[in-house]
């Protein structure tokens, strides 16, 4: 599972995903949001708005 890295503060926590705004109960139901190509696409569009806007380094 991936965890949050340095800029991610906020975007996800263990129960929740901020980004599709999904919440996640099992440890199966983690993994297998965080590999999903739809979360995947969300999280690369937050992070290049992010760091567009300087946000993040």
């Amino acid at each position: 599972m991936k965890s949050a890295g340095a800029g991610d503060e906020g975007l996800f926590t263990e129960s929740y995903c901020n980004i599709c705004n999904a919440q996640l109960i099992s440890e199966s139901q983690r993994v297998a949001h965080y590999e999903v190509s739809t979360h995947t696409q969300r999280e690369r569009a937050v992070t290049h708005i992010t760091l567009k806007a300087g946000l993040i380094n």
